[in-house]
């Protein structure tokens, strides 16, 4: 003899003493569809004595809400409930988890490469490319990612996309923007080794060698050289003993470093720029040919400005002799000004 599921999910859950939460979630249930989600975000069933059924509110407003639309909440309620019914709604406020309505799973929709087909010439290509993978499970992931690829080019022609003219990719105008941000990677590599060769350089020399060059590019790349020169300078000379002479590359790279920061070039530095380009522990570091030792917290003494130094005899003498190792030297560049300094001051 059949019996309804419901009959013995019933005795089941009471043999369980799971009845209550089958009841309270019934109750939620019905209580969602007769009020609708609006509703039900904000008063919820607590739970039924005798005839009454207690729900809880989030606010006075909404009490009312539920006492004026009563018997309508409770024509709708009573067909989906068991048992006696309901006669009277009563409201309190309180705190409770609204119900909230299963969401609707989004409809799937085809991406529109899916239905294109691919021609002979496309296939044998793919073919060709995969043929060099050995191992079968990745030459058939790179099958299918080839396929996908060529598909979804089709696709992007056929909308009005045209072919980048260096990679072929489409692009709604040529070249494409991986291609734009490689070109001006490469351009800037070319400024940046420019100024390792030359650092006196400033933004109008550099600009008739590179015409579409903006004064604040060419700042950029000149802060971004000088700092990377800096930290090497500071790495190397925190590495030496206190007192002890700086090393002939050390000394090319703060040379390099005044040079940056006022645009002049070595033959027409003197004391005065080196002080003014550089902070004063390292101006007094290179003009005394010594090591600076740890900061003590006193102030370092004032020195007379018209102290001068071959500077330029200097830097001939211990500037790189080979390519290597001024490429070495000079591998990192930073910048300061976009302007270039008086030949008799500092700035």
């Amino acid at each position: 003899m059949f019996k309804r599921l419901s009959e013995s999910l019933g005795r089941a859950a009471a043999s369980l003493h799971a009845d209550e939460g089958l009841r309270r979630g019934r109750l939620l249930l019905s209580w969602l569809t007769a009020v609708g989600p609006g509703l039900a975000r904000q008063v919820a069933p607590a739970e039924i004595r005798g005839d009454t059924l207690e729900l809880v509110c989030s606010g006075p407003l909404w009490a009312q809400e539920v006492l004026l639309r009563q018997k309508d909440i409770l024509a709708r309620l009573n067909p989906l409930l068991e048992g006696a019914p309901l006669r009277r709604l009563r409201c309190r406020p309180g705190r409770f988890h609204p119900v909230e309505p299963s969401p609707t799973p989004p409809r799937e929709e085809p991406y529109p490469w899916e239905s294109v087909t691919l021609d002979a010439g496309a296939l044998e290509r793919i073919e060709k490319a995969v043929a060099e993978v050995q191992e079968p499970t990745l030459a058939e992931r790179l099958r299918r990612l080839l396929v996908q690829l060529e598909r979804r080019r089709q696709v992007a022609f056929a909308q009005g996309a045209i072919a980048c003219g260096a990679c072929g990719t489409p692009t709604r105008r040529s070249p494409c923007r991986t291609c734009r941000r490689e070109a001006r990677a490469r351009r800037r590599h070319r400024i940046e080794q420019r100024l390792a060769r030359e650092p006196w350089l400033t933004g109008p020399d550099l600009a008739a060698e590179f015409p579409d060059l903006h004064p604040a590019e060419f700042l950029t790349i000149r802060t971004s050289l000088r700092s990377r020169l800096e930290q090497d300078i500071w790495a190397m000379i925190r590495a030496l003993p206190a007192g002890s002479s700086l090393p002939d590359g050390l000394r090319a790279r703060m040379i390099e470093l005044v040079m940056l920061s006022t645009g002049l070039p070595a033959h027409r530095l003197d004391a005065r720029h080196v002080r003014h380009a550089l902070c004063p522990t390292l101006a007094r570091a290179y003009l005394d040919d010594q090591a600076c030792g740890p900061w003590d917290g006193k102030p370092a003494a004032r020195r007379p400005k018209t102290r001068t130094h071959p500077v330029a005899a200097d830097y001939q003498a211990r500037k790189p002799s080979s390519p290597a190792e001024s490429s070495s030297s000079s591998g990192s560049r930073g910048s300061h000004l976009n302007r270039r300094w008086p030949e008799g001051a500092p700035g």
